[in-house]
């Protein structure tokens, strides 16, 4: 799950929690509270800013192994790398910076 920030249309703060560790509504608590806060990319939102603030909420499906590249649609999905430098890629993020398939090792 995912939690962006946009003001005026443009990226504010986005925090995801990748794995259920907690119910839906805490998990949305936080991940708004660390992208609002927490972001280091971002300097924290202040109390101005706030009436002038999308969020939108983004719920990931369970994982599931991909066997061929043609497979990810990453309109539709966020990306995970398994290995050691571990991170995730959210569709929002994805769709942003034009990544798709092509952009994976």
């Amino acid at each position: 799950m995912f939690v962006t920030l946009k003001e005026k249309g443009e990226l504010r703060g986005c925090i995801g929690l990748i794995t259920a560790e907690k119910p839906l509504y805490l998990g949305v608590r936080d991940a708004a509270t660390y992208a609002a806060l927490r972001d280091p990319r971002f300097p924290p939102v202040n109390a101005g800013e706030l009436p002038e603030l999308e969020y939108e909420i983004s719920v990931l499906t369970p994982f599931r192994r991909v066997l061929d590249v043609k497979e990810i649609h990453v309109a539709g999905t966020g990306c995970d790398d398994s290995g050691p430098q571990r991170g995730n890629l959210s569709s929002t993020s994805a769709d942003r910076g034009g990544l798709g398939p092509e952009n994976l090792p």
